[in-house]
């Protein structure tokens, strides 16, 4: 018998300035609260996945399952970029592929925005109305694509 586990990708995000939190579970918001004060200073270190019950215990309290690829930010993420954080876990890494198709050229990526420049190390700018997969003509003009996830 085997089973299936089962795992949610949790982004949780302090506004401030805005006095609110969210918090968005695989991508889709969950739930928001509004807070007073923001973020508590403390004398004692960050913890993440273990808590204690009084500033006096030690840090005893754990949870149980894994956590992977932790990040903090010094600024508030948007909507768009909690999905992009659930995208890029569910996805794995960011990746564009082209192949020939009659006389074109399909370019497809799980995520993030296409660039273009005319040289490899040019000035990249987005590719308008570019959706995955794009299809593009076959020329003779040298076009250079990645894609940018931020």
């Amino acid at each position: 018998m085997t089973s299936a586990m089962h795992q949610d990708l949790l982004v949780d995000i302090c506004d401030k300035v805005n006095v609110s939190i969210m918090l968005y579970v695989d991508g889709v918001l969950n739930g928001s609260n509004t807070v007073s004060g923001g973020l508590q200073s403390t004398l004692f270190p960050a913890s993440i996945g273990s808590r204690t019950l009084t500033q006096s215990d030690p840090y005893n309290l754990n949870s149980v399952g894994t956590i992977d690829e932790v990040a903090i930010y010094n600024y508030v993420l948007s909507a768009s970029e909690a999905q992009l954080h659930y995208r890029a876990g569910t996805n794995g890494p960011v990746s564009l592929t082209s192949n020939p198709s009659g006389g074109n050229w399909v370019l497809s990526r799980p995520l993030g925005t296409l660039q273009s420049a005319s040289v490899v190390n040019g000035s990249y700018t987005n590719v308008p109305g570019a959706v995955s997969p794009l299809t593009n003509s076959i020329s003779s003009t040298m076009q250079f694509y990645r894609v940018k996830v931020k």
